[in-house]
């Protein structure tokens, strides 16, 4: 699960999901960012956008070979309540980032997902799901953060 869930976010990552997953719009999906610097859990709680995640301590990875990860709803799986448990999981591929050269910046600290809801329309209008602890060198090999193996987000 996310080491740090945005205030914007709780409660939503279902219907954010649902809409992915729905094509509601169908411009919606899904962004992994990848990040250096390091920033409190409680000032990344309250971050709102991915503007507002870049203008913490956070930088956006920028060496060659780093691009954001898109997922859309290929790949989503039909989500629904585990009534069993009393629960509702979501989960998504671990983003993969392919080869990052090292660069100006050696590592990684944390990888960000956000919502996109009009593919490309803005890192203003990008809402983040979570953040996780991501500490990684850049060697050229792919760049793979494990999420959880049980999924990104559990509401309970």
């Amino acid at each position: 699960m996310a080491n740090v869930m945005p205030n914007i976010a709780k409660g939503r990552a279902v219907e954010l999901y649902m809409r992915v997953d729905l094509n509601d719009p169908g411009t919606a999906r899904f962004v992994w960012v990848m990040f250096s610097g390091v920033e409190t859990d409680a000032v990344l709680a309250d971050v709102d956008t991915l503007t507002a995640a870049i203008a913490t301590t956070l930088n956006e990875i920028a060496n060659t070979g780093y691009a954001r990860v898109i997922q859309t709803d290929a790949d989503t799986a039909t989500a629904s309540p585990d009534d069993t448990n009393n629960r509702f999981d979501l989960d998504l591929p671990d983003p993969n980032f392919g080869p990052i050269q090292t660069g100006a910046v050696t590592a990684s600290t944390r990888v960000g997902l956000f919502y996109d809801p009009n593919a490309g329309g803005g890192d203003g209008a990008m809402v983040p799901v979570g953040f996780w602890d991501y500490a990684t060198t850049f060697d050229t090999s792919n760049v793979i953060p494990t999420i959880d193996a049980a999924g990104f987000f559990r509401a309970s």
